[in-house]
């Protein structure tokens, strides 16, 4: 996530990193899971609060 301060410089803070196996990729795999996007939210929820 990047955002730019009140001074104009812009702070990068790395959110969440997902790992998973490639060997049998669908469209189904594609997105996030249920469990990743909580995982994001909560992060960014520590983040802005």
């Amino acid at each position: 996530m990047e955002a730019k301060t009140d001074q104009g410089k812009v702070e990068t803070t790395e959110l969440v990193t997902f790992s998973r196996p490639v060997a049998e990729c669908s469209l189904v795999d594609l997105g996030l899971a249920l469990t990743e996007v909580k995982a994001l939210l909560a992060k960014l929820q520590r983040i802005v609060v």
